[in-house]
């Protein structure tokens, strides 16, 4: 719970506005590690969708009115030597992926 207040209130302080219609969520979490974890490569708890299934709770009233209103959704995790952080990018989605023609099959 605290993790998502503080998460609310950075966004707030951050001068987020509330989006309408698609939006567009990117979320970095980094984790500090020692010299024995593999370079950047984070496979252990907490898991991912548990971050962003926080992220996304935390900004709803704040970023956007709902979360359903997120069409495009990164997410990554890793080691660092620095200090952890996390990034948080939110915006309007234009969408303009799926507007694109689909590719073609590869022929055979």
């Amino acid at each position: 719970m605290a993790a998502k207040l503080a998460i609310a209130w950075e966004a707030k302080a951050a001068g987020l506005e509330l989006l309408e219609g698609p939006v567009f969520l990117s979320c970095d979490f980094v984790f500090s590690g020692s010299r024995s974890h593999r370079a950047g490569h984070h496979d252990k708890r907490p898991d991912l969708d548990s971050l962003l299934a926080l992220v996304l709770d935390a900004l709803t009233g704040i970023a956007y009115l709902d979360d359903a209103q997120v069409s495009t959704l990164v997410g990554r995790k890793g080691y660092s030597q620095t200090e952890p952080y996390t990034r948080i990018m939110v915006r309007a989605d234009d969408m303009s992926w799926a507007v694109k023609a689909p590719p073609r099959r590869a022929m055979r």
